[in-house]
Parts: structure tokens; sequence; C-alpha cells
């Protein structure tokens, strides 16, 4: 079990050192931002199309609620999207830069050398998204007002 995190922390210091938290981290947190933005401002965007007037009249008045529930949507296709980018070539990229042999040299497991890759992913993205939704929630409550449940 000191194996898993000791190759836990090493996994984080290099998201950390390879700036891939940071990334991940801004990248959610824009999609965030971006979600309550799009749905505010989509009906007045269909207007300035030719004959949007008639359409823009079929779409609701947004809510704060249309706004969680986009952010929602958005994290559920491009958060699992960019987790499979991030996550395809993690030890192949290992292999590749010599330090898997390295580490399986030593006598630690390999469930553990897997597991502690997959462990800092997961943290990596569940505060990633965790920053997103704050993100998300304090820009739906500054354009939209408190969310009603």
């Amino acid at each position: 079990m000191k194996s898993f995190f000791v190759l836990l922390r090493k996994e984080w210091l290099e998201q950390w050192r390879t700036y891939r938290l940071l990334v991940v981290g801004v990248v959610l947190v824009v999609f965030g931002l971006l979600s309550p933005l799009i749905a505010k401002y989509t009906p007045e965007l269909i207007k300035l199309v030719p004959e949007g007037e008639a359409i823009a009249a079929l779409i609701p008045t947004p809510t704060a609620l249309e706004a969680v529930a986009q952010y929602l949507k958005n994290m559920s296709q491009f958060g699992g999207i960019l987790a499979l980018l991030l996550t395809m070539g993690a030890v192949a990229q290992e292999k590749d830069k010599g330090t898997a042999a390295m580490m399986l040299v030593k006598p630690l497991p390999r469930l553990a050398f897997l597991a502690a890759k997959f462990a800092a992913l997961a943290l990596m993205f569940a505060a990633s998204l965790a920053l997103a939704g704050l993100a998300c929630y304090y820009y739906t409550w500054l354009m939209f007002g408190p969310l009603d449940a």
C-alpha cells in the first residue's frame, strides 16, 4: 500500500510539473463559464440570422436551470472526450520515456503502478470538474440570479 501512495505522489507531481493539471482545470472552467453565457445569449444570436426572428420566438426565455442543464450536458460530452484523450497514452508515454521500465524493475506491484495512474487522473478530473461547477454556479448566479429548485 505504501508503494501506491509513493506512485500516486509521483503521478500528481508529474501532472503538476507538465502543467496538465492547470490546462485541464482551465479548459473545464472555461466550459463552465461558457454554458450560462451561451444559454443566456442564444436567442439573441439567433435573431441576428436572417429570418431568425421566427425561430427565436419559438425558443423559451432562458433560465438558470437551463444554464445548469446545459453545463451538465457539456461536461458529460466534452469531459468524457477530454478524459479519453488524456488517459489513452498514459502508460505508453511512460514506456516511451523509459520511466515505466525503471519503476517496474523495483519490487512494486504492477497493479499499484496502474492504480496510481488511474487515481491521479481521477483526482485531477474530480478537482477540475468541481472547480468548473463552482465557476458555472457563480456565473449563473451573476447572470440569472439565484437558482430556483
